[in-house]
């Protein structure tokens, strides 16, 4: 059975060999051109657990897939569109950090010292990831008709992961009581990071649609989990292991679930509401008085219990499942994990 640490190394093999032939075919353009492409492959091998690919890798084999390292490009595709979208992600949240050290825009910025082509540098690396895992389906040795199915996947999921994109960030313009948490979360989380790879591994093993359908249920839990984790992570986690700043969130006004509860069940609704409207101007103070109107609201409390909620759910959906014991302890043991980074 495949792990998540011979995944890792599976992938990080596979995008190093394809970043080291895109920056081969990059130098002979210009120098300048392949030393972008050497920041991007940097970025992609610096940091990450490779859970998506995992996934694919995971669900090819319990299937009934025996063929595992010939689609590892496949499994490889879907890191490098994570890639993509966390460039893109932070560009729109103006943010230099990435894996507690300089993401792209971070790195051009000490380059060159300007923000707006360092930003401009991290959006075309962000193209060329989002045109990576096209490609690097392309390049595989599926069949073509494989190939279409996996490209259309894809898309779709891409498609989806846009619009979730695109609603949380214009959520900002919209009051608590009218953002819908849990429709952005699916869109912009779950269907690209658990149900999209999950299904990708399944179809390629030759899993019906009634499995398919329940793993596309499972990811679902999985990843609304997921978010409301990271979400509350992002504003109490240690910035050592989170990778990123705890109060960015916050300034950037994110309607989260865990905001969302906060607002509406806090006793001091109106202060919260003008602190929130500060932006990039809140002090340290207004951190904490957040942080703690978080507390003493019962909004962590609430999200604590939620990601209980999703994880029992998946493991409901786990047992729907018509694949061997061993690999539903699997996904049991990855469903526990997920949440356990809340403990």
């Amino acid at each position: 059975m495949i792990s998540l640490a011979s995944a890792k190394k599976l992938i990080d093999a596979e995008l190093g060999v394809y970043c080291d032939d895109k920056i081969q075919q990059a130098d002979s353009l210009n120098p300048e051109y392949g030393e972008l492409w050497r920041v991007l492959k940097n970025y992609l091998l610096g940091g990450g657990k490779r859970l998506r690919p995992y996934l694919v890798l995971l669900s090819y084999e319990m299937y009934g897939g025996q063929q595992t390292k010939q689609i590892t490009r496949i499994a490889a595709a879907w890191e490098i569109l994570h890639a993509c979208l966390l460039i893109h992600d932070d560009i729109i949240d103006r943010d230099l950090i990435r894996h507690g050290k300089p993401n792209i825009a971070g790195s051009y910025q000490v380059r060159i010292g300007d923000e707006h082509l360092a930003m401009s540098a991290a959006l075309i690396a962000g193209d060329l990831a989002l045109n990576g895992a096209y490609e690097l389906i392309t390049l595989s040795n599926l069949k073509p008709e494989q190939k279409i199915n996996m490209h259309e996947i894809m898309h779709r999921a891409m498609y989806t992961v846009a619009g979730g994109e695109f609603l949380d960030t214009m959520s900002v313009l919209s009051s608590f009581t009218r953002v819908d948490t849990n429709s952005i979360n699916f869109n912009k989380t779950a269907s690209y990071s658990f149900t999209s790879p999950l299904q990708t591994g399944a179809t390629l093993a030759g899993a019906n649609s009634s499995e398919t359908a329940k793993l596309a249920e499972l990811g679902r839990e999985l990843g609304l989990g997921y978010q409301l984790s990271d979400d509350l992570l992002g504003v109490f986690g240690d910035e050592a292991q989170t990778g990123k700043s705890a109060s960015s969130d916050l300034r950037e006004g994110k309607r989260t679930l865990l905001l969302q509860l906060t607002v509406l069940g806090s006793t001091n609704t109106n202060e919260l509401l003008d602190i929130i409207a500060k932006g990039e101007s809140m002090t340290d103070g207004d951190i904490e008085t957040i942080k703690k109107a978080m507390q003493t609201s019962g909004a962590v409390d609430k999200i604590h219990e939620t990601v209980r909620e999703h994880t029992a759910k998946a493991q409901d959906a786990i047992r729907g499942l018509q694949v061997s014991p061993d690999y539903k302890n699997e996904l049991r043991n990855l469903a526990q994990k997920l949440e356990s980074r809340l403990a």
